[in-house]
Parts: structure tokens; sequence; C-alpha cells
């Protein structure tokens, strides 16, 4: 069971399993301002805190463009927040590894979406970044990534960064953070709709045509067309943000994006 609470401008929903502290989920806003190990801080802030002896991640999503905020109010969209959290409980339940959910919480001001809180388990594993050398984590990662594919899963936002890995031997062990636009088939995902998800763990061009070769022999798919057409892919992507960047860069982009690129991080 599961509890919804609404608390004056906050939308609060915890697991009732929870095994976190008695009204921490409540307070997370007041903490969040206050306190926590910053681990991130972007546009979107993350924070760890102990309690209890667990370790807790708390993730704030910064205030979303206009026009995300109309759609997420009105609810033609799910606010990141409350996708994080349903998405990371059906992995689980799926039997694929991403931190424990203990709830979320969706902040409104004037009757708009405003800040938004994720409230996670924290794992102490590190992440596979982009530049991975080793060979046998990346076939290891071809391994996983056909096995979610053959289950339907696909993760939008599939890059090394948001896969943590450790090692008992020769055997990996993956877990996938920030899942918020994950998408879950009826069918396993087909070799076209695949090379669109696996342009983005590997930054070096020949790491990724090992990985996505390794995919493709997972899959029985072919190999010279899937590392060609990824590689096609990921080069069109690139020229695609770059003109993206430079276009959010002109006068008043911020207004409409949510973000403004001239500004040094």
């Amino acid at each position: 069971m599961k509890t919804n609470t609404v608390s004056n401008s906050f939308f609060i929903y915890s697991a009732e399993d929870s095994s976190l502290p008695e009204g921490f989920i409540q307070n997370v806003p007041d903490l969040f301002s206050k306190g926590g190990r910053c681990i991130h801080k972007a546009r979107n802030q993350i924070k760890v805190y102990e309690e209890g002896g667990i370790q807790i991640n708390v993730k704030k999503y910064c205030i979303p463009p206009i026009i995300n905020r109309i759609l997420y109010s009105l609810g033609l969209r799910r606010p990141k927040a409350k996708s994080a959290y349903l998405n990371a409980a059906k992995l689980r339940q799926m039997g694929f590894d991403t931190p424990k959910p203990f709830g979320y919480i969706i902040q409104r001001k004037y009757g708009i979406i405003n800040y938004s809180y994720f409230i996670s388990e924290q794992l102490d594993m590190p992440r596979m970044g982009h530049e991975c050398k080793n060979r046998e984590l990346i076939k290891a990662l071809a391994k996983y990534t056909a096995k979610m594919h053959e289950r339907g899963l696909i993760d939008k936002d599939f890059t090394a960064n948001n896969i943590l890995y450790s090692c008992d031997g020769e055997n990996y062990r993956f877990a996938l953070v920030d899942i918020n636009r994950f998408k879950f088939k009826k069918k396993p995902v087909g070799m076209i709709q695949a090379c669109q998800t696996l342009m983005k763990p590997l930054r070096s061009e020949n790491k990724l045509k090992f990985f996505v070769s390794h995919y493709a022999e997972c899959r029985g798919f072919n190999k010279r067309f899937m590392t060609e057409r990824v590689i096609f892919l990921r080069r069109k992507r690139n020229l695609y943000e770059r003109i993206k960047k430079f276009l959010k860069k002109l006068p008043g982009a911020k207004y409409v994006t949510g973000k403004n690129l001239n500004k040094k991080k």
C-alpha cells in the first residue's frame, strides 16, 4: 500500500513500506535548502543524506520551461519526479536494478508546477563513464542492454553517466539512474529502434562500434548494418546538438527553454 498526502502547495507521495525515518519525505523541501551533501549541481541538483544508517538520494528537478509547466500542470504530461518514481518501481518489479524509490514531491505555485523532488536510496557504485576503456565491462553492458531490449525496455537517457556498475570476479552488475524518460514496450525492441537508443553510452567511436557489435551478436542482428547505422545517427545527433546550442544562445531563448547557455557554470 502507498499513501498520498497533500500539504499546502506540496503533493507528497511516499511508499508505505519505506524504511526511512518517519516524516523524512514530508520535510525534504526544508531539508534540501539547509543541508545534505551535494553530489551534483547543474539545472537539477542532487543531495545525499544519512538517516538511521540509510544513505538517501534526493534529486531536485528545476522549474520546467513554461510549455512543459503547463502540460505537467494540466496532467497532459507526467512530471519528471513522478515518472522517475513509477519507472523505478516497475523496473525493479521486472528484475532490473535501479535505486529503491522512496517517494516524490510535486510543488505548485499558483496552481502551476514549480520544483519537484525524487527520493531514493543512494547506491555505493561507480558510474561507468563515457571514456570507459574496460572491454570486458563494455561487453557485459552490451549483453545487459540486449536483455533489456528483449524485455521491451528502452532508456531514452542511456548514457554512461547514468549507468552504475559493480564487479564480482567476472560477473558485472548494472543499475540504472536518471530513468524518468524510460519507455516500456509489450514486445522486444526491433533492430531499427535499437539503433536509436545505442548512440550515447560511449564517446569514442571505436568503443561504440565494439559495444554495438557485441549487442548485435547477442540479439542475432546484422553487426555491420547496426554499427554503421549507429555511427551515422551519432554524427547526425552531434550536429543537431551543436545547432541547438547555438540557437539557445539567442536573446530570449531562456524564457522558452528554461536554460541560459551564456551563463558559465
